[in-house]
């Protein structure tokens, strides 16, 4: 008789709710690992929870077996009560699901579709570089400034004019609470679909109030800016865009619904994790002076002083795009993926694993296996290299954006998400020396911790932005500030 696969002991009835991490689960599943192997199971009130802890698990379970392992759990709050089952990142793999799929990837599913958007993604990547200068303070407001600016504009068509601008503000919000209700196993309801149904004056329902609010704060993710864009076109301004050109193609009140909810899908797959990585990136530079050194050197070399770096200039610079992928490794944004359902039985190393069953991901043992990573814990963007006669290591960009047949759609696709990192990479170390700040003479160390969610930030840091010369100073004073843009010479065209 085939048994589950092992895992701590549980109690009786509640199985092993006690066991469950409170906070940083892929940190306690990697220790779970160390005793019990590639593939553990929990059990929490009946509910069977596995954790994949090797590349080639998920590759068999998620990859090969993706007929059965594309669905997504049974979650109350998040899906039912705040309404996230309509957008991609949470609905089950169904033929809707496909149907989004289709409309996201025509539109940035290839790197050819996202070179035709390189124009964007430079534009916003250099007034990121502008901002931090004059405000380094601000690193983490403006990375999430960025992100936004950039997906708001790729999808809607609309432009951040605001210092505080209402449409980003809003769209950080639903964001916020998305991260928090889309942990598996958040809220007991999630565990126990009946306690819906108990009534409101019953303790301990906290839950519903949450649900309320993160299904006002996704209403409106869904419908201001894509009513925007409807408003823009009537009045012949908007901008090209994925809605945009989606809504002229729409021939009824179905397909429009359907480009709504595709490009809340792409926002919400870009948005956050674009912010994660962005920081870490400079956290990674502030501690890692001669990996940052190293791509200065490359930078001078190829690129020289008197430009900016654009995505046209990737290949030349292996060094630069190796720190983007150690990055993605080192911390990962989504250290535990977003979690899979079981559609029937499946047999995974001897090991049954039940229909209903949670898959969970963990891609930060994933990122770190010593057997796959050297010196798993440090920052090394040479494994990456090809250097010696060495082999790189594997690119992490394979797990780092999803596996299976949802690959992609966490971090609005993997070339989308990829390109972003890159030149935001490329801009600040052009023209920036980043390193621990000073204070009464003293060098503040970081503390590299990151926070709990879906999503996993950098806490936060200070950090020492400076221009790194005089020449990298002039290039900062030329780029575009705050204000009103022209969009055709910016390569925009309307609709």
């Amino acid at each position: 008789m085939r048994t589950f696969p092992p895992g701590p002991k549980g109690l009786p009835l509640v199985g092993n709710l006690f066991d469950m991490p409170k906070s940083q689960a892929w940190k306690t599943f990697t220790k779970w690992s160390e005793k019990w192997g590639d593939v553990i199971s929990v059990s929490v009130f009946g509910q069977t929870i596995v954790i994949l802890n090797s590349v080639e698990c998920v590759n068999e379970l998620l990859e090969k077996r993706g007929s059965v392992s594309s669905d997504r759990p049974c979650m109350v709050v998040a899906k039912k009560w705040a309404g996230w089952d309509r957008v991609m990142v949470l609905e089950d793999h169904t033929s809707r699901f496909r149907a989004l799929r289709r409309l996201t990837s025509k539109y940035m599913g290839t790197r050819a579709a996202i070179a035709s958007l390189s124009h964007v993604l430079e534009l916003e990547a250099s007034e990121f570089v502008s901002r931090v200068w004059r405000n380094p303070e601000r690193l983490s407001d403006e990375a999430r400034r960025n992100a936004g600016a950039t997906i708001l504009m790729l999808i809607y068509g609309y432009r951040i004019r605001e210092e505080e601008d209402p449409m980003l503000k809003m769209a950080d919000k639903a964001m916020e609470s998305w991260t928090i209700i889309s942990l598996p196993g958040a809220f007991l309801v999630d565990l126990f679909p009946s306690l819906e149904y108990i009534p409101v004056w019953f303790p301990c329902i906290q839950w519903r109030e949450t649900a309320t609010t993160a299904r006002k704060l996704l209403d409106c993710l869904r419908n201001e800016p894509f009513e925007y864009t409807r408003s823009q076109m009537s009045e012949g301004h908007s901008l090209s865009s994925f809605t945009a050109q989606n809504l002229i193609a729409a021939k009824t009140k179905e397909e429009e619904e359907l480009v709504k909810d595709a490009a809340t899908a792409l926002y919400a797959g870009g948005s956050d994790t674009t912010v994660s990585a962005v920081c870490s990136l400079f956290l990674a530079m502030m501690c890692n002076t001669e990996a940052q050194a190293k791509a200065h050197d490359e930078l001078d070399r190829v690129i020289g002083s008197g430009r900016l770096p654009s995505l046209r200039d990737r290949d030349q610079l292996p060094y630069v795009n190796a720190i983007c992928l150690e990055v993605l490794r080192w911390n990962p944004v989504a250290p535990a993926g977003v979690a899979h359902r079981l559609s029937d039985n499946v047999i995974l190393d001897d090991y049954l694993l039940p229909k209903d069953a949670i898959i969970i991901t963990n891609i930060w043992k994933l990122m770190h296996d010593a057997t796959k990573y050297s010196d798993p814990l440090q920052f090394k963007p040479e494994r990456f290299l090809q250097v010696g006669g060495t082999q790189p290591e594997p690119d992490p960009r394979n797990i780092a954006f999803g596996s299976g047949r949802r690959v992609s759609e966490l971090l609005l696709g993997m070339h989308l998400a990829d390109a972003t990192l890159f030149i935001v990479c490329a801009m600040s170390l052009a023209v920036f020396n980043i390193t621990k700040p000073i204070e009464n003479g003293a060098v503040i160390e970081p503390e590299i911790e990151y926070t709990n969610g879906t999503i996993s930030h950098p806490h936060p840091f200070r950090c020492s932005i400076k221009p790194r010369s005089e020449r990298a100073e002039s290039l900062l004073l030329s780029l575009t500030v705050i204000g009103e843009r022209d969009a055709e010479v910016q390569g925009l065209k309307r609709g």
